[in-house]
């Protein structure tokens, strides 16, 4: 499908490695198969750069909710005596909302394909 040269070179902003792009590229194929009940073309060239595309953004999608969970900060404010520090409480997503993402990326990219099926969107 998209090795980690490709995708460096689509999304060259994005600090991916290559441990963490054979993971997400994992979680955004399962994504994409799910949504298109496992059915998806490997030889349909027709949608390829759309799905591609899609299968990119999922992985830039899943990479900026882990870093996002990374950097949530641990504590909201803390007082000792006259100092006080407080953080910006950070929620990490939940899968059920990592999930709702991706299917609304996935139905955006690729709804008017015809590879996707009525209702599984």
């Amino acid at each position: 499908m998209i090795t980690y040269e490709a995708y460096k070179e689509r999304y060259p902003d994005v600090g991916l490695t290559n441990e963490e792009f054979v993971r997400f590229k994992r979680e955004a194929l399962a994504d994409l198969s799910s949504a298109c009940f496992h059915r998806l073309p490997a030889s349909d060239e027709a949608y390829y750069d759309r799905v591609l595309e899609t299968l990119c953004e999922l992985i830039t999608m899943r990479k900026q909710a882990a870093d996002e969970a990374e950097a949530a900060p641990k504590l909201a404010s803390e007082t000792i005596g006259n100092y006080s520090v407080s953080y910006r409480q950070v929620v990490a997503q939940t899968p059920e909302q990592l999930q709702a993402k991706a299917r609304r990326i996935i139905k955006l990219r690729l709804g008017d394909t015809g590879l996707l099926y009525r209702g599984a969107i």
